[in-house]
């Protein structure tokens, strides 16, 4: 029975074919997954909620490009293939990411179209590969970063422009504010004692035994002085408390933050130091001794690197390089590698062809297979059949206009 998907069923097969079937109506085992899939396709937040292994696409992960429009990476051909339109990210500069239960989220940044700091969020969806805009943030954010759990979202820090100028900011009133996936709804915390900080790192997590969940914070600039913090922060999200930690062996700005729930520790990886050269120690905080300790060091060039993008799958942390000429430099060579916490070791990395533009940011989603064939995406055999728009492909350095 655990094989049973009736969540990635279209609804109307559910309701005119599966509740039909008087099987399904007299076992016991079988009348509990038909009422989880009544729930899944009565309430709609439940899709976005939902952690059953009942509502998991069948597929693999798949590497994905957002910037003005969506690539998906073809491993096959090694190249890009236009996915779909991006009207969500499209030109937003600083616009932060997150994947949730396999959605991704968009939120904030500054509106090159309005030339302002914006609010506004959205969902897309990959089993029909569209955007939703979701509830707006309270306050319009740039330079700021998001966490996530499987029923919330949590925005950290951030600045708000002057209406066209990006560079000339403000600080927000709230130095964080939390996204009830279910309630559609944002809370911002303005009496929080915590500093409001640009480009701070931060994960949600909630130990063993404890009722409540928590954010870290760490790292990022304080946007009175511009210095790096010297502090880290534990923030109760639900009473609001506020404890003080000691700041990163490497204090740093934007880094990538994760609790492994395994050893009960807070993870720091990447990030930039304070001459914005890509901070190469991964750290680990121990929540019981509020120790702080290196474990291991990103192997880097000559060349100048950054991490743009992080993830971590049960004990590994996966990430991608983008290795330029200089902080100005248009052309870039991109690579993925990944760290093994278990093992301290790290897996040989592996070049990636690159999109013809510098990408907002790059994602792992899992997409179902009608909807990869339908854009031609799935296999290169289909790519030379009935050529479209939807099946352009991207070739490194090739130019195409979105």
């Amino acid at each position: 029975m655990q094989y049973v998907r009736f969540n990635t069923m279209k609804p109307e097969e559910f309701i005119n074919i599966v509740t039909k079937n008087e099987l399904f109506k007299s076992d016991p085992r079988c009348n509990e997954i038909l009422i989880e899939g009544y729930e899944y396709f009565a309430l709609p937040y439940k899709q976005y909620l939902c952690t059953s292994n009942r509502s998991a696409i069948r597929n693999e992960p798949f590497m994905v490009c957002v910037n003005e429009s969506m690539y998906i990476l073809n491993k096959k051909e090694d190249c890009w293939q236009y996915l779909c339109q991006s009207h969500a990210t499209s030109k937003i500069l600083s616009q932060k990411f997150v994947v949730v239960n396999n959605f991704l989220y968009a939120c904030g940044g500054y509106s090159e179209t309005k030339r302002e700091t914006c609010n506004k969020c959205y969902r897309f969806d990959p089993r029909s590969g569209t955007w939703h805009e979701i509830a707006s943030m309270n306050e319009k954010r740039q330079f700021f970063t998001l966490a996530a759990s499987n029923d919330c979202i949590v925005a950290v820090g951030g600045v708000y422009g002057s209406i066209g100028n990006f560079y000339a900011t403000f600080p927000i009133k709230s130095p964080l504010e939390y996204y009830s996936i279910e309630k559609d709804k944002w809370k911002s915390f303005e009496d929080c004692d915590v500093p409001v900080l640009k480009w701070p790192g931060a994960c949600i997590f909630k130990r063993e035994g404890e009722k409540n969940k928590k954010v870290f914070i760490v790292g990022g600039k304080l946007t009175t002085k511009n210095f790096l913090s010297q502090q880290s922060f534990i923030v109760d999200l639900e009473t609001s408390a506020v404890e003080a930690c000691d700041p990163s062996i490497t204090i740093r700005f934007n880094p990538s933050v994760f609790y492994d729930s395994l050893q009960d520790k807070i993870i720091l990886i990447a990030g930039e130091d304070e001459k914005y050269r890509l901070a190469p120690c991964i750290e680990t905080f121990d929540l019981t001794t509020r120790q702080w300790t290196e474990i291991a060091t990103i192997p880097i060039s000559l060349s100048y690197q950054c991490i743009s993008s992080t993830s971590m799958i049960n004990s590994k942390i996966y990430y991608y390089i983008e290795e330029h000429d200089g902080p100005f430099s248009e052309s870039y060579v991109l690579r993925s590698a990944s760290f093994d916490l278990n093992t301290k070791h790290f897996e040989e990395d592996v070049k990636l062809p690159r999109p013809s533009t510098l990408a907002s940011k790059w994602c792992s989603l899992i997409f179902p297979h009608e909807f990869l064939e339908k854009y031609q995406a799935l296999t290169p055999e289909s790519s030379n059949k009935n050529s479209s728009p939807n099946s352009k492909q991207l070739k490194p350095n090739e130019k195409v206009s979105t």
